[in-house]
Parts: C-alpha cells; structure tokens; sequence
C-alpha cells in the first residue's frame, strides 16, 4: 500500500505543513480558509511526485 501525504492546516497561522515519509515542508500561507491551503498543499504534494496518479487525477477535475 503506498503512502499518502499528511496535511494540516495550522488555524493561527493559516499556513499548512505537508509530510511524506520523512520529509517535511510548510506553506507559510497566510491562506484565506482551509480549502485554500488544502489546494496549495495537494498542488505541492502533485509537484513532488507524492500523490499515486488515481489522487493526482481526482484533485484536479
């Protein structure tokens, strides 16, 4: 079974942290709500090459 990325969105400071197996990394943000900082983190996971294409595809239709 293949990874998934962990996403969360941190209320205060409106920036989201995404970790993949061992590796770290944070969206400073600010974002305007919680849908938007869930896009920007999917969009970053897709870059890297973290999402299986069956979640690349359902993120972007």
């Amino acid at each position: 079974m293949p990874l998934a990325p962990q996403i969360i969105f941190d209320v205060v400071t409106k920036s989201v942290a995404v970790m993949f197996d061992r590796d770290l990394v944070t969206l400073e943000g600010p974002f305007a709500s919680r849908t938007e900082a869930m896009a920007a983190a999917m969009e970053e996971c897709a870059k890297r090459g973290w999402l299986s294409a069956d979640r690349a595809g359902r993120s972007e239709k």
